[in-house]
């Protein structure tokens, strides 16, 4: 026998502006949170004592038309339950809330585009060993270090290859799993920990224990996933240290199939101006010579570069080979006691002027983070 609890649309309540009444807003976002969470966990328990136990969930989309015109699109959260012999009570926790410092939010990932260098060839001058423009096919790999050096030094003149990230440039051969911490959850894990224990001691008081993170149906970020504590859950649950992080992916080096110009020297940059006067152009083009040779490439890899491809993959490979079963027995230790991930969200304060705090108050970014929920 099954039953249902279907939920509307979790948002929070816009909060208006009063000179001579100003509210705290995150104070406010702090009473929405946990009034939410007890009307979801009312909800559970209500259907609960009724002889069922919660099974599973899902968010869907409807659609919603006024006078016969599509609107947009809703949401609603379907929550199965299954009858059962006991009686089982819930409590819902979207997670841990803190107010941190402001930080700045900007992205300090690198850009993978390249660096220009300089026009002159390892050493400078014409007189350069690797000229380009030959119809040869280049294994050119993002990581230059591998490059052989002819192709290091046509990477230097026309300013390629200068940064380099394995992650995020090489081939991912294999992915196993990987664990890390949200930078921000990392600076504010004292807190963020402080405030989680804080929240579920009072679950652990009434007997309950983590049983699992469920969806709701939300377009904020705070409210679209929580921890459903119950008395028949799985364990109890702690945060994972912040310097507990594993990865363990096998790369494989990222390539390019490269066709080099032709390395012009100061002399040809002269003479490609020049050709370009009538007369005096076409004079010039009669003694010198008219354009490069059209160079003619292919994607199929030469036998030559299928050669040296093979002995880098086989590098590769072994390299990695004692760190990734060092890697699997930490990962498997690491997922035998991880139980779930766990919203965690934090409040930055916005920068704004005296005259706007003074009009509406304190406003707040609110940024949603996970960190792993382990086994307590």
């Amino acid at each position: 026998m099954k039953k249902s609890l279907v939920l509307n649309r979790v948002e929070k309540t816009p909060i208006g502006c009063n000179l001579f009444n100003k509210v705290d807003r995150y104070k406010r976002s702090q009473s929405q949170k946990l009034f939410i969470e007890k009307d979801v966990s009312d909800k559970f328990n209500q259907i609960s004592s009724q002889g069922y136990s919660y099974e599973d969930s899902k968010v869907l989309s409807h659609n919603y038309y006024n006078e016969n015109i599509y609107k947009h699109k809703g949401k609603h959260g379907v929550y199965r339950f299954t009858k059962s012999d006991s009686t089982n009570k819930y409590k819902f926790y979207f997670g841990p809330l803190i107010l941190a410092e402001n930080k700045n939010l900007g992205c300090n990932i690198k850009g993978l585009g390249c660096k220009g260098g300089g026009l002159g060839c390892k050493g400078g001058g014409l007189g350069c060993k690797s000229k380009g423009g030959d119809n040869k096919q280049h294994l050119n790999f993002l990581n230059d270090e591998i490059n052989s050096s002819e192709v290091s030094v046509l990477n230097k003149h026309f300013g390629l290859r200068k940064l380099f990230n394995r992650e995020a440039n090489d081939y991912a051969y294999e992915n196993k799993g990987s664990f890390f911490i949200n930078e921000f959850v990392k600076d504010n894990y004292e807190q963020i920990n402080e405030q989680f224990e804080k929240d579920i001691e009072s679950f652990y008081s009434e007997g309950l224990s983590f049983n699992s993170l469920i969806d709701m149906p939300s377009e904020t970020d705070m409210f679209t996933q929580g921890l459903l504590f119950s008395n028949s859950g799985q364990s109890k649950i702690k945060l994972a240290d912040s310097t507990s992080e594993i990865k363990v992916n096998l790369f494989l080096s990222r390539f390019d199939l490269w066709y080099f110009p032709k390395v012009k020297g100061l002399i040809t940059k002269v003479l490609e101006v020049l050709y370009l006067i009538p007369v005096i152009g076409w004079i010039l083009k009669f003694i010198f010579g008219k354009k490069d040779k059209e160079i003619k490439g292919s994607d199929i890899i030469t036998n030559k570069n299928l050669e040296e491809l093979t002995t880098i993959y086989d590098k590769d490979f072994n390299d990695q080979h004692q760190m990734e079963s060092e890697g699997n027995a930490e990962l498997e230790l690491y997922k035998n006691n991880y139980l779930s991930k766990v919203p965690v969200t934090i409040a930055f304060k916005m920068k704004t002027s005296w005259w706007d705090r003074l009009w509406y108050g304190q406003y707040y970014n609110y940024y949603t983070y996970f960190a792993n929920g382990m086994k307590r």
